[in-house]
């Protein structure tokens, strides 16, 4: 995902969920261990996630340049990054730098459930 900073991109994870886990602390620790490299917020409010429709960690969002929703679901059709088929965003955000439509718009997201208040 490095190759899109150069190219304007900006990834932002939000993390619409609750519980002991959920804390900035304790995430902040996962997304260094998992060597994440954008930005991360917590919604505390649930409001973000409420407004997407976000349902599952992690759901996808990709926005285009007026910042509406040009891609959700699921960041690739496998779990296991040796059996990944499809790259569902980096798909989608190439379309979108190529000023195409995204060709596969909506896929099906699959992780925990978002427990909302």
């Amino acid at each position: 995902m490095h190759e899109f900073g150069p190219r304007g991109v900006t990834f932002v994870g939000i993390n619409s969920s609750i519980g002991p886990l959920e804390n900035m602390n304790e995430m902040r620790l996962r997304a260094a261990g998992g060597r994440f490299n954008f930005h991360y917020l917590y919604d505390t409010s649930q409001l973000v996630g409420r407004g997407f429709g976000a349902t599952s960690t992690p759901h996808i969002f990709v926005l285009d340049q007026k910042r509406r929703i040009a891609y959700t679901g699921a960041f690739d059709d496998n779990r296991s990054e040796s059996l990944v088929k499809h790259h569902f965003v980096v798909n989608a955000i190439n379309d979108l730098l190529a000023d195409r439509s995204v060709a596969v718009p909506r896929t099906r997201q699959f992780g925990c459930a978002i427990s909302y208040r």
